[in-house]
């Protein structure tokens, strides 16, 4: 199976993940390509974000299924002080996000149910199609955690 992302993995935390899981799928005999590539994949798999909304239509329109893993909507430029550039680029970034996640994509897999229920507000519709795979770290680690820690009252 060819899978596609858009871009190699930068650093910082959709990077990691994107990182993990290639390794993973290469494991499993996947053979993964990037879209400088300009081979043809049977799944594109996009980590975070792109700004390369032309060629996922493209993908699209030749039936290729693309599926989305987000984490959250960015926000900090709205809580903090920050230039008239770097507010402009955040939003520019969120709308295409939004864009992908409404419009573009055949599945979303969300990083937690928090950030699904934080697109299910924000985004522009709910979607149906959805997973919750968590970074990398299983649920049952979090309740052995919690349930040995003592709870403040």
């Amino acid at each position: 199976m060819i899978i596609c992302f858009p871009h190699q993995p930068s650093s910082g935390g959709p990077g990691s993940f994107q990182t993990r899981f290639e390794k993973m799928l290469k494991e499993h005999g996947c053979h993964i390509v990037y879209r400088e590539d300009k081979l043809k994949p049977d799944i594109i798999m996009i980590v975070g974000g792109t700004r390369h909304l032309f060629w996922l239509l493209k993908m699209k329109f030749l039936g290729v299924p693309i599926i989305y893993r987000l984490d959250g909507i960015g926000w900090l430029h709205k809580k903090k002080s920050v230039s008239l550039k770097y507010y402009i680029t955040a939003e520019i970034q969120n709308l295409l996000l939004k864009l992908i996640h409404g419009f573009i994509a055949d599945r979303i897999i969300y990083q937690s149910t928090f950030v699904e229920n934080w697109w299910n507000s924000k985004g522009f519709i709910k979607r149906k199609n959805t997973t919750v795979i968590y970074n990398g770290a299983t649920q049952d680690f979090f309740e052995s955690y919690n349930s040995k820690t003592p709870q403040k009252k």
